[in-house]
């Protein structure tokens, strides 16, 4: 599980759904894509890549609060990835 842990009381936007990135996102690297909406109902793209030699991930497409916001999500993501990857090995 990944470093960055969260008060839910400096989140300031909530994760609507994690989706598969379409061709379009995929040919930017994308592995998965977290939408994210604040309180005033603005939505939010997140697109981010697993990268499966280290185990680590990369996010990008909003500013740096709202990727913050999106950490506990991609970790928990990223958790199950390195687990199907220790299943394969």
């Amino acid at each position: 599980m990944g470093l960055a842990r969260l008060d839910e009381a400096t989140v300031s936007t909530t994760l609507v759904k994690r989706r598969t990135p379409t061709l379009e996102e995929k040919a930017r690297g994308a592995d998965v894509v977290f939408v994210r909406r604040d309180k005033e109902g603005r939505k939010y793209e997140i697109l981010a890549y697993f990268h499966r030699e280290y185990g680590s991930w990369f996010q990008w497409g909003a500013d740096t609060k709202v990727l913050g916001d999106n950490v506990r999500d991609i970790d928990r993501w990223a958790d199950k990835k390195r687990e199907r990857l220790a299943l394969d090995a």
